[in-house]
């Protein structure tokens, strides 16, 4: 193994040696004088990072590989995983996508890599039932521990979840086969959740995937656990940590003390219905809680289990809240703090447009483009 130079000196002339063409024509396309290339090449002069992003564009690869990373995954996945639904394929990708955006631009970075610590996982001997609502109570420790209120916690889960545990967040359109995932390589967190699901099971999805991460829970393929759907717990291996993810979405979403001390004095129609649009979960998942906590006999509880959402809001004078939140919860999210670090490395030429238009999952000429360069001077929206 050489040093770090002489691999990427060496990953250069790969790509080189596989673009069909000579040095003075690939310099060119990459609109590098042919005398710096050679002079990189021989050791003289280092690569810059905007030249290795349009080195690893015209090789179809990525900086990383270029800084000695492993082959790219989005691309392995789409050789290897043979089988696997489009669904879940088209997941795996976007992780994959994200990922390596997240690990090139800690290679190009020059500073210490900081990802908050996450609290101790359960014990896999604990009952799972129990273990869940004992992880929500180290997560809750951690958001306040963090600056966060747990109010902040319930608003806005994603952007929470992003600042105190380093988990990316992202939703994205799927077909309807997939709830979500979770994702951890290599210093890289990722939940992604399916954008065409209710906006009660989002949230859900979001939470029950939060705590496969923070459980430090086992990978399905690729690097990634997937959950077509959560609600779902199964059989065999799996089911320990279903279950166990389940009982922390419910805890972190519906916190037992909370709703124990909302419903002290009974469950009546009125009141569940404001408490739906307090936690922001569906009907049936807060019926279901009262049932667990004892707070609701199961004989009484189906008139609250068959509750649609849409009633909830207007008995529970939430009507505004669920018609906002029924109109955004079909739209993409991605992860907010990634996203920021690409575009600024792109700005300061650290990278090239191809990773920014891929972690926005927008065109490339999107990032390209050159807003109103086609206006002339004389054109009357710019007109006094």
């Amino acid at each position: 193994m050489g040093t770090a130079e002489e691999i990427v000196r060496e990953r250069v002339r790969q790509v080189l040696s596989s673009s069909g063409v000579s040095a003075a024509q690939f310099a060119k396309r990459i609109g590098l004088e042919p005398s710096k290339l050679s002079k990189s090449l021989a050791g003289t002069r280092r690569f810059t990072s905007l030249e290795l992003a349009s080195i690893a564009d015209q090789g179809n690869t990525t900086i990383d590989w270029l800084l000695g990373g492993t082959e790219p995954k989005a691309m392995v996945a789409a050789r290897c995983e043979q089988g696997v639904e489009p669904v879940i394929q088209a997941a795996l990708e976007r992780a994959w996508i994200y990922a390596e955006a997240d690990l090139t631009l800690r290679r190009l970075s020059e500073g210490p890599h900081h990802l908050p610590p996450l609290p101790p996982p359960p014990n896999d001997a604990d009952p799972a039932i129990e273990a869940g609502p004992r992880l929500a109570e180290r997560g809750f420790s951690a958001v306040l521990r963090a600056g966060r209120s747990l109010h902040q916690l319930r608003a806005d889960p994603a952007k929470v979840v992003e600042h105190v545990f380093g988990i990316n967040v992202a939703f994205e359109p799927f077909d309807d086969t997939l709830d979500g995932l979770a994702f951890a390589h290599d210093g890289f967190r990722l939940v992604m959740i399916n954008s065409n699901k209710s906006w009660s099971r989002q949230r859900f999805t979001l939470a029950h995937e939060c705590g496969h991460i923070l459980s430090r829970d086992g990978v399905d393929t690729e690097g990634a656990r997937i959950d077509r759907d959560v609600m779902k717990t199964g059989s065999g291996p799996r089911r320990q940590a279903e279950v166990r993810a389940n009982a922390f979405a419910a805890a972190v979403l519906m916190p037992a003390d909370s709703v124990r001390h909302r419903f002290r004095d009974g469950v009546t129609e009125k009141g569940f219905a404001k408490a739906v649009g307090t936690y922001l979960v569906s009907p049936s998942a807060l019926a279901w809680r009262l049932v667990n906590l004892g707070l609701l006999a199961r004989a009484r509880a189906d008139p609250f289990l068959k509750m649609p959402a849409a009633r909830a809001a207007w008995l529970g004078d939430w009507a505004d809240a669920y018609d906002e939140m029924t109109v955004q919860h079909s739209r993409s999210r991605r992860p907010e703090s990634l996203s920021t670090r690409v575009v600024k490395a792109f700005m300061a030429g650290k990278i090239s447009a191809k990773p920014v238009a891929a972690v926005l999952n927008v065109p490339l000429d999107t990032i390209l483009s050159l807003p109103c360069a086609d206006l002339t001077e004389k054109e009357p929206v710019f007109a006094p």
